[in-house]
């Protein structure tokens, strides 16, 4: 047990099933993370009340996720979750509070929230999404590259449930990708667009949740993408060879955007 009645970090890192190396740098980040917080909240149950016991299991989740640290093999993040001694939804508030306190700003890969969806097979789609609306956003000639034309009749139907994962994790800020990560609620945004756009069904509430991002923010970046990449998912099929899935993309696709 930890000082703050939870289980330890060395305990909960050890049920990760990372490398040893991997695994020390995750639990470095996470004590680090649990002493900034501490230092600045006190070690009192204070704001958190009783779900303080959750800082030790949220401490290493934040380093999972954070960037700060290169996690290259899958991690099931529930586990945390699960052995934090609170709900999920409780979790998930420890979660919020602590990001605040010690300044951490959750990064996304585009590989994290396929894998989670079943749909691995889009995440160059999405990721190459991503870069193309940086340019853009940017004034670079970077253009989203088009190796992706098989995929409209491989992905149909929809995304599977998945565990929670975070894979790849490099550093990077918010908003703007940096070495392949962006912000939560522009990889929900891309995500939705490209599975859409490829007649895959996406459960948005829980998209939404496994992001952790507002309904609000998600649907604001989910319109602000769909209207600067608008040639992309809308128009660049229409006639000729594959116009019919254009046509019937955008029809699906504003169909459900306009009924959230």
């Amino acid at each position: 047990m930890s000082s703050d009645g939870g289980q330890s970090i060395d305990h909960l890192v050890s049920k990760l099933g990372l490398q040893n190396a991997v695994s020390e740098s995750v639990r470095a980040k996470g004590l680090e993370y649990l002493r900034k917080y501490n230092s600045k909240m006190g070690r009192q149950t204070g704001v958190l009340g009783t779900l303080h016991v959750a800082k030790p299991a949220v401490a290493v989740d934040m380093a999972c996720t954070s960037g700060d640290v290169y996690v290259n093999t899958a991690v099931d993040l529930k586990v945390l979750q699960r052995m934090s001694g609170v709900t999920a939804s409780q979790y998930q508030k420890v979660r919020s509070v602590m990001m605040q306190v010690v300044g951490v700003k959750q990064q996304v890969s585009p590989r994290d929230v396929c894998i989670q969806f079943g749909c691995l097979k889009l995440e160059k789609i999405v990721r190459d999404t991503l870069e193309e609306y940086d340019a853009r956003r940017g004034g670079d000639r970077a253009r989203v590259k088009g190796e992706d034309q098989t995929l409209g009749s491989a992905h149909g139907g929809e995304c599977s449930g998945g565990r929670v994962v975070c894979t790849g994790l490099d550093s990077g800020t918010d908003g703007a990708g940096q070495n392949g990560r962006w912000s939560p609620k522009l990889v929900g945004a891309a995500f939705t667009l490209v599975a859409e756009a490829y007649g895959t069904r996406v459960d948005k509430k829980r998209l939404i949740a496994a992001l952790g991002i507002q309904k609000r923010a998600y649907k604001v970046a989910l319109d602000a993408m769909g209207q600067e990449m608008h040639d992309v998912f809308f128009e660049e099929s229409d006639g000729g060879e594959g116009g019919d899935q254009g046509g019937d993309q955008g029809g699906d696709q504003g169909g459900d955007q306009g009924g959230d």
